[in-house]
Parts: C-alpha cells; sequence; structure tokens
C-alpha cells in the first residue's frame, strides 16, 4: 500500500474564491515512523504517519492544462 495524502485544488486563480495553497512537509515522528503535517487554510492541520523507514516522496502534481488543450490562464507549462 502507498500511502498518499491530495488536495482538491482550490486555490487557482481561475476558481471565483481561490484559496491559499496547503503545505506538506516531513516532521519529526515517532520511533519507527515517518510523518507529514499538512496544512490547509479551511481544514486545518493534520498529520499523516507511515511505518517503516521507506523514503517520503513529494510531488506538486500539477495538470498541464496546455498540453490537454485547455486555455486556463494560470497554466505554467510550456
Amino acid at each position: 500500500m502507498l500511502p498518499t495524502l491530495w488536495f482538491r485544488n482550490d486555490w487557482a486563480t481561475w476558481i471565483a474564491k481561490p484559496l491559499g495553497k496547503p503545505t506538506l512537509k516531513q516532521i519529526e515522528g515517532p520511533a519507527g515512523a515517518h510523518a507529514i503535517a499538512a496544512t490547509h487554510p479551511a481544514l486545518g492541520e493534520y498529520c499523516l504517519y507511515c511505518e517503516g523507514d521507506a523514503p517520503l516522496l513529494f510531488t506538486e502534481n500539477e495538470t498541464n492544462h496546455a498540453r490537454l488543450g485547455l486555455d486556463y490562464p494560470d497554466a505554467v507549462h510550456t
């Protein structure tokens, strides 16, 4: 199983009332586990704990709208 944490994109400029972008960061977890602190402007703060010593991986995963033929003003991919 791959523990996954994601947020719906409600911070994009094309949204009528965008929120701030959430943050994820690695924090010190209990012995034998990794921990991620997640902070969202509307949802608050949460922690995700992962057992074992596998490395944590973080990615933005923003959609490349131009490549998909979509015309959004905040598409930053070229």
